[in-house]
């Protein structure tokens, strides 16, 4: 993370995060809302995860991971997307669980503090940070539009492809293309944790992203992106807080797992009061 891409506002309460949202309000353009994302370690990096070397300092290889769910993806799931539909098959590997070139945002800072304040299980003692990203000054090089994109845009369709074959040299994408786009909405999360997604051409991390090209005459090197620490002493305060006004795990992942990890949790208790009489 640079220096100049940390506020020196930390979020702590709600009353922060409000401070925290209008100070984004005051960076940004107001030609497209702010998008968000959390992170439990304030250290990671905003790369896509089929680019984060893996332990041993391997990578992932894309293409096979992509081209194994394509084979297998229609005997356990039924509503897969035509053959053929980029678009609609890598979203639906994001969705799965799949790492791939898409990286989770939400357009709900409330959710986005929520994964900031969950603990790294790697290093439970770090602070986590909560994102915020202009879409509409990331979309401009490559749709030529300041919104959040569609994600069947003609001019986002070379990202997409690129996942699932070597893509063609006359219609790749520049390098360290990243794009904001919609999601689909072909799964519960994508409505409950109000989703979207940046793709990305490489592993370069976003934060190391400079766009220097003349956005506004007014404001040639806008600000497009801001970081906000949530220290880790204030993590289970804000979890409580934001499961008080309904986000929460629950709230945000309505799957039949955490049904059953919430019934572990109550159903034990319940009988422990039912023999008691209670």
């Amino acid at each position: 993370m640079r220096d100049e891409d940390l506020s020196t506002a930390r979020i702590t309460s709600l009353a922060t995060l409000e401070r925290a949202i209008a100070e984004i309000g005051s960076l940004f353009s107001h030609a497209t809302p702010a998008i968000w994302r959390g992170h439990g370690n304030v250290a990671w990096p905003l790369r896509a995860e089929v680019f984060r070397p893996l332990h041993d300092s391997h990578h992932y290889d894309e293409l096979a991971l992509t081209q194994a769910f394509l084979a297998q993806a229609e005997s356990r799931h039924r509503r897969c997307p035509p053959h053929g539909d980029v678009v609609g098959w890598l979203m639906l590997a994001r969705q799965g669980g799949l790492p791939t070139r898409l990286l989770d945002w939400t357009r709900n800072p409330l959710v986005a503090l929520y994964f900031a304040a969950l603990p790294d299980p790697a290093r439970p003692d770090a602070d986590g940070c909560v994102w915020a990203v202009d879409p509409g000054v990331l979309n401009l090089r490559l749709t030529g539009r300041r919104a959040l994109a569609a994600a069947d845009d003609p001019s986002l369709r070379p990202l997409f492809a690129a996942a699932f074959a070597t893509p063609d040299p006359d219609d790749e994408p520049e390098a360290d293309a990243v794009a904001a786009v919609r999601m689909r909405e072909v799964d519960h999360r994508v409505l409950t944790q109000q989703g979207c997604y940046t793709i990305h051409q490489d592993g370069k991390d976003l934060t190391e992203t400079d766009y220097r090209y003349v956005v506004d005459p007014l404001q040639p090197n806008p600000v497009w992106r801001r970081a906000f620490v949530v220290p880790r002493t204030h993590k289970r305060h804000l979890l409580d807080l934001l499961a008080a006004i309904g986000i929460q795990r629950s709230t945000l992942f309505l799957d039949l797992e955490t049904l059953s990890d919430d019934l572990k949790r109550s159903v034990p208790r319940l009988a422990s009061e039912m023999a008691t009489g209670f």
